[in-house]
């Protein structure tokens, strides 16, 4: 007799794809690693300049800390760009230029 419920096949294949027990995000983080995506970021170093860093972002050893030699590269840069990243902003807010 068919009650209307689903068979064990079929609830295998249904936890294929749905999660509970709020492990949505550990699924994402499970399938983007297993497709090789990492989390981060990597700046061409010929082409930008590592000025500061915050979190995973940080490279202590690379801070310039120093306003006025920030501002002295920005104005000898030939595109006066300034290039701002940020792994846990908006993802409208994630990489962003400045110009000037």
């Amino acid at each position: 007799v068919n009650e209307g419920r689903v068979t064990t096949a079929q609830q295998e294949v249904f936890k294929k794809y749905i999660v509970g027990n709020n492990e949505c995000q550990n699924t994402i983080n499970a399938f983007l690693t297993s497709k090789g995506y990492v989390t981060g970021f990597q700046a061409d170093e010929s082409l930008w300049t590592y000025v500061v860093g915050e979190g995973d972002l940080k490279q202590s050893d690379k801070d310039i800390m120093d306003g006025l030699k920030v501002t002295t590269m920005f104005n000898e840069s030939p595109n006066k760009i300034m290039r701002r990243a940020c792994l846990k902003c908006y993802n409208s807010h994630k990489d962003i230029y400045y110009k000037r």
